[in-house]
């Protein structure tokens, strides 16, 4: 698994370089009004949803935060379910952490965007595929989280590498956003020109669909392999449709039918 690299980098196990940590596993009493309990559930991309909250008493806030007490600048990671979604911590509010990981890096040497970027990567995410266990519910255990291998370039360099990366993802947003915006543009122009289909305030008439074509087929139910041999024709399916373009991606293939 591992990579050459840069010869001012090294590997490291994670516990060498971060304290790592883990909420309680235990389900404490709900109670109406108390300190929040933050589970994987509320690991979302843009940060921790605080909308969505089950509450814990002090006395079960205080027993948890002996050994994993939260501060702005840790990283909470999803340990059950789906496992990842990294978030940095960005508020002082006080609340308890369970089945989730806590990096505390406010005395390593690690850039926590720079370690956030790197939960992403597949350098961690096949280590933990690799280790997860479970059935329906996977889950990845503490231990595993410690002993991951990553890449532990200066601090300079960390830094650099994640100016890098924010940048990049503000151009993904903005790219993201813009799409949003040329679909309902295209949404609201559609509306303007032929009103709602649903409604139909135009009164345009109503037709069936296979009044208005010549011909309609379904493609092959020939058997359909992933090799390619001699003669076969690729056949596109429904994972080779991705928004309103084919991807030629995992292809399959089949022999032409003859008529």
């Amino acid at each position: 698994m591992k990579i050459d690299l840069p010869s001012s980098w090294t590997w490291a196990k994670c516990s060498e370089v971060i304290d790592v940590r883990d909420g309680t596993h235990d389900t404490p009493k709900y109670v109406s009004s108390g300190y929040p309990l933050i589970t994987s559930k509320n690991l979302k991309p843009e940060g921790i949803d605080f909308s969505e909250l089950s509450y814990i008493s002090e006395k079960d806030h205080y027993e948890i935060s002996k050994r994993s007490k939260v501060d702005k600048g840790d990283i909470l990671l999803a340990m059950i379910g789906t496992i990842g979604n990294p978030v940095i911590v960005n508020t002082e509010q006080e609340f308890s952490i369970k089945n989730v990981a806590l990096f505390k890096l406010a005395k390593s040497y690690i850039d926590t965007k720079y370690f956030k970027y790197l939960l992403k990567t597949p350098i961690v995410i096949r280590q933990l595929n690799c280790e997860t266990r479970g059935g329906t519910q996977k889950f990845v255990s503490l231990k595993v989280l410690r002993n991951m291998i990553i890449p532990f370039p200066p601090l300079e360099e960390q830094k650099r590498i994640a100016a890098i990366l924010d940048k990049a993802d503000s151009i993904r947003r903005k790219r993201k956003d813009a799409i949003a915006l040329t679909e309902e543009l295209l949404r609201s122009t559609f509306l303007d020109m032929f009103g709602d289909p649903v409604t139909n305030p135009k009164g345009w008439e109503i037709v069936k669909l296979g009044s208005q074509i010549e011909e309609l087929k379904y493609g092959t139910n020939s058997k359909c392999s992933n090799i390619q041999r001699k003669e076969d024709i690729p056949v596109l399916r429904i994972p080779n449709i991705v928004g309103d373009q084919l991807c030629w991606d995992e292809l399959k293939y089949t022999k032409l039918e003859s008529k």
